[in-house]
């Protein structure tokens, strides 16, 4: 490749113009007046170049002038809104309802959103929660120990209570005895 001498200089006062690959030559500058942008073509393609710099540029040319512990007093700050210092009064709340709380009052059906589909119809029966897996639920017994509420007496050994019958039938018949004998203290008084 033969170095040249000179590079080709394009200029435009037409704010937006973007040069095009048959406006310049690799290596030459179009500068735009108007938009005050800089193009250059590299190969088959052109640029943007205003104010393009490296990493290393800009570190340097920020060198010292960013401060990281850099704060301000609050007496500094311009414009705080009022609200910064202090929770806001009712007046100043936006959104709220013109009375609190909010008068009783009811609203359309039209008006509830996200509404359960079972709100409008009775539940299919593949909704309906903790059912049995077959219904009906097929014939089944339960042990005492499932039985939450079966009471002291259910849990009682059985053979602790009079076989039905044996307790009643000799109350039966000694009341019987009782009664068929005079009353002793109601002899004494005759």
């Amino acid at each position: 490749m033969t170095p040249r001498q000179y590079v080709g200089l394009r200029i435009s006062n037409d704010a937006g113009a973007v040069p095009t690959i048959s406006d310049i030559d690799e290596g030459d500058l179009a500068i735009n007046l108007a938009s005050e942008r800089i193009y250059m073509r590299f190969g088959e393609q052109i640029r943007d170049i205003t104010d393009r710099y490296t990493h290393a540029e800009i570190d340097q040319l920020l060198s010292g002038k960013a401060d990281a512990s850099h704060v301000h007093e609050w007496s500094e700050i311009n414009n705080k809104p009022a609200t910064a210092t202090r929770w806001p009064a009712f007046s100043e709340v936006t959104g709220k309802p013109a009375s609190y709380p909010p008068s009783t009052h009811s609203h359309e059906w039209s008006e509830i959103n996200s509404k359960p589909n079972t709100a409008t119809r009775w539940p299919a029966f593949s909704e309906v929660t903790g059912k049995p897996s077959t219904y009906p639920p097929d014939s089944h017994a339960h042990t005492l120990s499932q039985i939450t509420d079966a009471g002291t007496a259910a849990s009682a050994d059985a053979s602790g209570f009079d076989p039905a019958g044996t307790a009643a039938s000799e109350a039966y018949n000694l009341r019987r005895y009782v009664d068929s004998r005079p009353d002793p203290l109601l002899m004494h008084f005759l």
